[in-house]
C-alpha cells in the first residue's frame, strides 16, 4: 500500500496521538473540512493562511510550518479530522481532481484499502 508524505505529517501523526481522548460537545451546526480550492470568500471557506491554522500548525509543526505549502497545510488539517472518525461510523466525500489522490492514500493509511465499500 503506498504511503503518502508531506511536510510536517510526522508531527500532526505525534500531536494526534498525545491529545488526550475525551468526549466532544456539540458546538456547530455542521463541520465541514477545508476544500483546499484557494477561494476563501465562499460558504466553505478554506483559508489555510487564517491566524488560527497558522498558529496552530506553529504549535503542531513548529517551525517547519513556516515553509507548508498549502497542500501541505491542507493534509495538515485533515489527517487529524480524519482520524476522528469512529470505526462505525460513516463518511462521504465528494472532492475535486486537486487533492483526490492525497486524500485517498491518507484514508487508506487511516482505514485500510477496503474503505471504498
Amino acid at each position: 500500500m503506498p504511503i503518502l508524505n508531506w511536510l510536517g505529517k510526522d508531527k500532526v501523526i505525534n500531536r494526534h496521538r498525545q491529545v488526550p481522548y475525551r468526549v466532544l460537545e456539540l458546538q456547530y451546526t455542521y463541520i465541514d473540512p477545508p476544500y483546499n480550492t484557494g477561494n476563501e470568500g465562499w460558504v466553505y471557506n478554506d483559508n489555510v493562511n487564517d491566524p488560527k491554522i497558522r498558529k496552530w500548525l506553529s504549535e503542531v509543526v513548529g517551525k517547519e510550518g513556516e515553509g507548508l505549502s498549502r497542500h501541505d497545510k491542507w493534509l495538515c488539517m485533515m489527517y487529524p479530522r480524519l482520524r476522528l472518525l469512529a470505526d462505525d461510523g460513516a463518511i462521504f466525500i465528494i472532492i475535486d481532481d486537486t487533492e483526490c489522490m492525497s486524500l485517498k492514500f491518507v484514508c487508506d493509511e487511516i482505514f485500510g484499502t477496503r474503505w471504498l465499500c
